[in-house]
This record gives structure tokens, C-alpha cells and sequence, in this order.
């Protein structure tokens, strides 16, 4: 699940942390005000993902004018270029958005007990992912205490929530 820079300098077997995490972030949900952050933190993605929609669609027709103008030579090929470059930086950043609310509407009711029964019983892995995504924003994994230990270490983890 690591989606940022830095990843894989250190190695780590992810079922354990994968599991580890999971627990964490459920129990953390046990706290009335993190279901109340928890509705706060879907409603903001399910916002950037309606809107990442609606950009990628207005994308589209931006690239076809893009074009347009390049051919009827209004605009030089390095201008065009970083036009293209731009607009592309901005479809990757909207389709991330979209990726990021396309399980939202497979949560369950946002209370504990319903929580913990769909995390059980019917949740698939992606949509388990989607919800710790809303939950969890970082983890960090530290060097082994001991080198080359195979030892599961709950000390080399820290969690950054929210």
C-alpha cells in the first residue's frame, strides 16, 4: 500500500503490518469523535472525487483544443509541450481523487458496530483499503531493533492518523 516517496528502503513483511495497521485504526474508531472525523474525512473525499470527475471530463476537451491551436499553428511546439505536460499533471492528480472515492459508497453506516460487522463479513480487500485510507495517513517504518531479526516489532511503527 506505500504510495509515496521513500518507499522501499526498508523492508518489511507487509501481511503482518497490513494486519497491524487494520487493527489500530479500527480500535481507533472505538473514540466517538474519530467516527465523527471519520464522516468528516469521506465527505471531503467523496467531494474531490466528484470534482476529480468533472476535470477530467473538462481535460478532454482542453487537450482537443490544445491540439486545435498547434494545428492552426497558434502556438509554438515547446509552448504546446508544457501545455500537454500541465494538463497531464492534472488528469493524474484528478484520476488519483477518483481512485480515492470509488469505494466510498460500499461503507457501511459510520458506528462502530457497523464498522466492525462489515469489516468482518462482507468487505472486500479494496474496499477494507478505502476505509483505512479515510483513517489512516501515514505509517512509518522503522530499522529493525535487532539486524536481520524476523521478529514482528510493534516499536518500529508509528501511525499518523488523519
Amino acid at each position: 500500500m506505500c504510495e509515496t516517496a521513500g518507499c522501499g528502503k526498508i523492508r518489511i513483511s507487509a501481511d503482518p503490518l497490513d494486519k497491524y495497521t487494520a487493527e489500530r485504526a479500527l480500535a481507533r474508531l472505538a473514540r466517538p469523535s474519530s467516527l465523527k472525523r471519520l464522516a468528516e474525512m469521506r465527505d471531503l473525499v467523496a467531494q474531490k472525487a466528484k470534482e476529480g470527475k468533472r476535470l477530467v471530463e473538462e481535460l478532454k476537451l482542453h487537450q482537443a483544443e490544445l491540439a486545435r491551436v498547434y494545428g492552426a499553428r497558434g502556438m509554438n511546439l515547446a509552448q504546446f509541450q508544457a501545455a500537454k505536460a500541465a494538463a497531464a499533471e492534472q488528469r493524474a492528480t484528478a484520476l488519483a481523487d477518483v481512485r480515492a472515492g470509488r469505494f466510498l459508497d460500499d461503507l457501511p453506516e459510520l458506528t462502530l458496530d457497523s464498522i466492525v460487522d462489515w469489516w468482518n463479513e462482507n468487505a472486500g480487500e479494496e474496499q477494507k483499503k478505502a476505509l483505512l485510507r479515510l483513517v489512516v495517513k501515514e505509517v512509518e517504518v522503522g530499522p529493525a531493533t535487532v539486524r536481520g531479526s524476523r521478529r514482528f516489532d510493534e516499536d518500529r511503527f508509528s501511525i499518523r492518523y488523519w
